[in-house]
């Protein structure tokens, strides 16, 4: 045996060495790619779960819609866009709307607190939330919720309607009465839901801004928690 081992070339070892060597280096560079692809799938994984969170903690998934602008026909659109989205998707879902707004018109608000009382009456459990002011028709519109939260440093201002009034002197007592046919039904939703009677109200609001802490709304039951 050691004759015929003798009898084996050199460069035949050498090859054999060189074959075994890079065997090896495959070996070990297969063993990279699996460790590799093993990190991905869980990188992948990783990812996934981190998605999925994300999803679950959005606005969207818990429908919170935030109402973040003024009040007009374009922000009223967007918002009932979107709330008849969850609506028709999810019928009797829970809804919460968070109000941070300066208010704005009173036809487009009006509107919108009509089809916020028609989601309550669909069987949708609405809660209103002012977070920082909630002001003018924002403040109205507070009051569609079948629950009310107010935060601790937030804000409403109450006071009566506001319309520049232009044209013939029968025009504008038309629109005067108009206004006082609007003012009359906002202080009817102010009264139904608060301690206060309609004379109440139209004494603390008459021609001027009345602007109320988180503790005196709760006080006078125009909200109903406060966080």
């Amino acid at each position: 045996m050691a004759d015929r081992d003798r009898a084996v070339p050199e460069f035949v070892h050498k090859a054999n060495a060189r074959r075994a060597e890079a065997e090896a280096l495959q070996a070990e560079a297969g063993a990279r790619k699996a460790q590799a692809e093993a990190g991905l799938v869980e990188l992948t994984l990783d990812n996934e779960e981190r998605a999925k969170q994300q999803i679950l903690a959005s606005d969207t998934y818990n429908r919170v819609y935030r109402f973040d602008s003024s009040v007009d026909s374009k922000s009223v659109g967007s918002a009932i866009s979107r709330l008849n989205i969850w609506h028709r998707l999810e019928p009797g879902c829970d809804i919460t709307i968070i109000f941070t707004s300066p208010g704005g018109e009173v036809v487009a608000g009006m509107a919108f607190y009509d089809y916020l009382i028609g989601l309550r009456n669909a069987g949708h459990r609405l809660t209103t939330v002012a977070q920082g002011v909630a002001a003018s028709m924002a403040g109205i519109l507070l009051q569609a919720g079948e629950v009310r939260v107010m935060g601790r440093e937030s804000y409403l201002l109450i006071h009566e309607i506001q319309a520049g009034v232009l044209g013939s002197f029968g025009e504008i007592s038309d629109r005067v009465k108009w206004l006082e046919l609007v003012q009359g039904r906002i202080i009817e939703i102010f009264a139904s839901r608060s301690k206060l009677s309609k004379s109440e109200l139209k004494k603390r609001w008459s021609r001027t801004d009345w602007w109320l802490d988180s503790d005196e709304a709760l006080k006078l039951g125009i909200v109903d928690e406060v966080r």
